[in-house]
């Protein structure tokens, strides 16, 4: 039933990873708990919104038990569901967000010590920024024009002024565009990196070892991965 998408982290505190499923067809998350045999059985699954897409694993209410976000394509929706510890969670929690939210990026976007998160919202051309309360409730706060079909997001301080910034992969139009961050939940976009490469997902990280933060994009028509290289100010070249 086309599951697009998993997760691996320990849900019931045991020390395995377990693992959580997206089944897009069925509109579910299936739930499977490691047993130390390297095998994970389903243990359960529970309905979420229509079309699940992307799910991932973070902290959202700082209990220090990995929660799950489940983007769905089909709703244009977000599902919280903050996990008990024991490999169940609780009933999700349901937040309307821009059309056809695809990767997600977490951190404290405001400086409260609370985890925030941004989506790629394809069918708004957007970027949109959530803000979390650090008991698992996240507010759509602001969206910030990206570029036609933004699909990958990650985020990072690039310009090493200690706040967390943001970097969107645009599909259609190509280009990776920049979002500074201010430390108040604010973003400005400064300018897009220029590429024709149709970024579907995006990461980061220090891959030469210079102490800056460079990017790398996936391109799905050309089936390559792509450096750029950073400068330490928020810009970014073509390796």
């Amino acid at each position: 039933h086309g599951p697009p998408s998993v997760v691996a982290e320990d849900f019931n505190q045991d020390g395995l990873p377990d693992l959580a499923v997206a089944q897009a067809k069925l509109s579910k998350v299936v739930i499977l708990i490691n047993d130390s045999t390297g095998i994970p059985k389903v243990s359960y699954s529970f309905d979420v919104e229509r079309g699940p897409h992307i799910i991932d694993g973070v902290d959202l209410n700082q209990d220090k038990i990995t929660d799950l976000v489940v983007g769905s394509l089909g709703s244009h929706t977000l599902s919280v569901i903050l996990a008990n510890g024991n490999g169940t969670f609780k009933e999700p929690n349901v937040v309307k967000v821009g059309r056809f939210p695809h990767y997600r990026a977490y951190g404290d976007w405001n400086g409260d010590g609370h985890v925030d998160a941004a989506v790629a919202v394809a069918g708004e051309e957007s970027v949109e920024v959530l803000l979390g309360n650090g008991m698992g409730d996240l507010k759509p706060l602001a969206r910030y024009v990206s570029g036609v079909n933004p699909h990958g997001l990650t985020s990072e301080d690039f310009n090493q002024d200690g706040e967390l910034d943001l970097a969107v992969s645009n599909r259609t139009s190509g280009g990776i565009a920049i979002f500074l961050g201010d430390g108040s939940g604010t973003f400005q976009k400064t300018y897009s990196v220029i590429t024709e490469q149709d970024g579907i997902t995006l990461s980061h990280g220090d891959f030469d070892k210079d102490g800056i933060i460079d990017l790398a994009l996936v391109s799905a028509s050309s089936h390559s991965l792509i450096f750029y290289k950073g400068d330490g100010k928020g810009n970014f070249h073509p390796w």
